[in-house]
C-alpha cells in the first residue's frame, strides 16, 4: 500500500494529459528497421542491436555497451528519488529503447503498443537482475523493493500514455525529464514538494523494515 501510494504520487501528481493510443497501429505500417531494433533489444543478446544507420545522428549520441546492455551513455533513471547505482545500465538501456520508438515516430511510421510494452517488460527484468549481485539478503530485498517501485512508476506512466511513443512532457511550462526531474519538482512545488516525497520514502522504508523484523520474529 505504501509503495502504491508513493508511486502514484510521483507518477500521477504532475501528470500531463494522455497521448493518443498506439494500440491500433497496423504492423505493416511500422518502421521495419526500428521494429527489428526493438526485437534485438528485448532478445537474448541486448548488447548487439542492429540500429538504423542514421540513429546516432538523430538521437545526438552513439550507443555504447554497459554491463552487457546497449545503452544511451547520456541516459539516467527518471526518478525524483535516489535509486541504487546498479539500476543505471538498465535505465540507460530503457532510454535507448524509447529513443528507438521516437526514431520511428519521427519518420511517421510509429511502432504499435507492443513495442513500448516489450521495452518496459525487459527493463523490469534487467532492473531486478541488477539486485542479484548483492550478497546480503536484506540488502537484496531492499534493492528489489526499490526496483519494484521504479518499474511500477514506469508501468503507470506508460499506461497513462496508452503505450504511445514517449515524448517530452510539460507541467506549467517546465519540461520533465529524467536527468533533472528532482530540480524540476523543486521548481514546481518548492521544498515542500520534495519534502513530502522524502517523508513518503522514509515512511516506506520504516514500514518495510518493521515488516521484515516482524517476519523474522515470527520465524
Amino acid at each position: 500500500m505504501v509503495m502504491a501510494l508513493l508511486t502514484a504520487t510521483i507518477t500521477l501528481a504532475f501528470a500531463p494529459p494522455m497521448h493518443a493510443s498506439a494500440a491500433a497501429i497496423d504492423p505493416r505500417a511500422e518502421n521495419t528497421v526500428a521494429r527489428a531494433a526493438v526485437l534485438d533489444l528485448i532478445g537474448p543478446h541486448p548488447w548487439a542491436i542492429a540500429l538504423p544507420a542514421d540513429f546516432a545522428a538523430g538521437a545526438g549520441y552513439t550507443p555504447v555497451v554497459q554491463d552487457h546492455l546497449l545503452v544511451d551513455p547520456l541516459g539516467d533513471c527518471s526518478s525524483p528519488i535516489q535509486l541504487p547505482l546498479e539500476f543505471k545500465p538498465a535505465c540507460r538501456a530503457h532510454d535507448l529503447g524509447y529513443d528507438v520508438l521516437r526514431y520511428a515516430e519521427r519518420r511517421h511510421q510509429p511502432l504499435g503498443a507492443w513495442a513500448r510494452q516489450a521495452i518496459d517488460a525487459v527493463f523490469q527484468k534487467h532492473i531486478h537482475a541488477a539486485c542479484a549481485d548483492r550478497v546480503d539478503s536484506m540488502s537484496q530485498t531492499e534493492c528489489d523493493f526499490m526496483a519494484t517501485l521504479a518499474t511500477t512508476g514506469v508501468d503507470l506512466n506508460s499506461r497513462r500514455q496508452n503505450y504511445a511513443t514517449p515524448e517530452p512532457e510539460y507541467v506549467f511550462g517546465i519540461q520533465l525529464n529524467g536527468k533533472h526531474i528532482d530540480t524540476q519538482l523543486w521548481h514546481l512545488g518548492g521544498p515542500e514538494a520534495l519534502g513530502v516525497l522524502g517523508a513518503l520514502i522514509v515512511g516506506a522504508g520504516a514500514w518495510f523494515g518493521l515488516r521484515r523484523r516482524r517476519r523474522r520474529a515470527a520465524c
